[in-house]
């Protein structure tokens, strides 16, 4: 198993993209994975686009009803999201595309 661990200052950063289409989610999952040497396969990124989406939209509405800024902060940086991926679900790019 490959776990995505992403804190919750990470979610708060996709904030602008939750009311948008998941594709684009999933396209800065992808951009940020092959950063690391991974990629998700077609079939899951829209699964592993869809729970972050929804992991964001439940950061961003929790601190909404907080009007205190450090509590704010705090809890951002208290949360975690953990999405649990199969070895089927991603894989390592092969060398040619890497390059591209």
């Amino acid at each position: 198993m490959f776990h995505l661990q992403i804190n919750g200052e990470g979610l708060w950063q996709l904030r602008g993209y939750v009311s948008r289409n998941t594709d684009v989610l999933c396209a800065i999952l992808q951009d940020n994975l092959s950063k690391l040497g991974y990629q998700l396969t077609q079939s899951s990124s829209f699964r592993v686009g869809n729970v972050v989406k929804n992991r964001a939209q439940y950061i961003v509405n929790k601190t909404r009803n907080t009007s205190n800024g450090s509590i704010r902060k705090a809890m951002r940086s208290a949360f975690w999201c953990k999405v649990a991926l199969h070895p089927r679900t991603w894989r390592v790019p092969k060398l040619s595309e890497k390059r591209e």
